[in-house]
């Protein structure tokens, strides 16, 4: 497993929060945004995370 600090869980939370309540067409930029901030922060990515934003870009498109 990654080790994944609280601060990188609470920016993700934010980040998600926002892609959930913002409009149709923000979501690429959103979801690239999130991809970023993980490569910046070197973190492996869990499965299950990757996943739970595919899931979110399917269901709003």
């Amino acid at each position: 497993m990654a080790n994944i600090s609280q601060e990188n869980i609470v920016g993700l939370g934010m980040i998600l929060f926002l892609l959930i309540k913002s409009r149709r067409s923000d979501l690429v930029f959103y979801g690239c945004l999130i991809q970023a901030i993980f490569t910046l922060i070197h973190v492996q990515l869990d499965l299950s995370v990757v996943y739970f934003r595919q899931y979110i870009l399917l269901r709003f498109y």
